[in-house]
């Protein structure tokens, strides 16, 4: 079991120690607190280089507020952002500005435990994610079973309500996972989104067939997608791109 990395920014020396007094007699099994900061401006400059599974933040310091450093912190650094704060007033905010977890202060042992326990299932499962498409596997879980799909052989994937199906070697399996959940997962370089509910792997195109305006892209399989003229020209830029590369 790794032990999440952590950071805590808090101007108050107090919840400081409060967090870390916590930790080192509960959680030190779980997680480490690599660093501590009382402002954000310094914490900015080095979380890119540490790069936490998690930061505890506090709402009210000098200089910038908690959320607004926590709009400043990358999305692609993907580090879970958890307001801790003294009023629950701000908790409705925390909610809008999607941070992972809100905590309020002082800290009760039980809500910390709720929030390592989270954080700990979401990373893993990230993780597992990650670490399946880094090596060209789709995962695709279901209630009866776990199906592993080889990504060279999909062709293409289409919402389904809720729902996703995903197509392959002539085959169609359905996903309890939202369209959206693949199109974030998904190399862009390679699963190219011809429109709202449809994304289709660019190896797979047979042909792209020109119509007055309007036009369709064929796949390997014979699936016939229609394509508006925008997206036809995006496509066709994208392969040309592609190609030099």
């Amino acid at each position: 079991m790794f032990k999440l990395k952590s950071i805590i920014i808090d101007d108050s020396p107090l919840a400081v120690e409060s967090i870390k007094n916590m930790v080192e007699l509960f959680f030190s099994d779980e997680i480490e607190i690599i660093q501590t900061f009382n402002q954000g401006t310094e914490a900015l400059m080095q979380i890119h280089l540490l790069q936490p599974d998690v930061v505890f933040l506090d709402v009210e310091m000098p200089g910038m507020n908690g959320f607004e450093i926590k709009n400043l912190i990358s999305p692609s650094l993907n580090i879970k952002i958890v307001i801790i704060s003294g009023k629950e007033t701000y908790a409705l905010k925390a909610i809008k500005n999607t941070v992972f977890d809100f905590l309020v202060k002082p800290i009760v042992l039980s809500d910390f435990r709720d929030c390592i326990n989270k954080l700990k299932i979401t990373i893993e499962k990230e993780l597992f994610v990650k670490s399946q498409i880094d090596n060209n596997v789709l995962v695709i879980n279901r209630q009866d079973k776990t199906i592993f799909v080889s990504m060279e052989t999909i062709t293409h994937i289409e919402a389904s309500g809720p729902y996703t199906n995903i197509y392959f070697d002539g085959k169609k399996i359905s996903s309890s996972k939202n369209f959206k959940h693949y199109e974030t997962i998904l190399d862009p370089n390679i699963f190219y989104k011809v429109h709202r509910s449809c994304l289709i792997n660019l190896n797979k195109i047979k042909e792209i067939q020109k119509y007055e305006g309007d036009g369709a892209v064929v796949l390997s399989d014979g699936t016939k997608i229609e394509l508006s003229k925008p997206k036809k020209d995006e496509l066709l830029k994208t392969i040309l791109k592609n190609n030099k590369n």
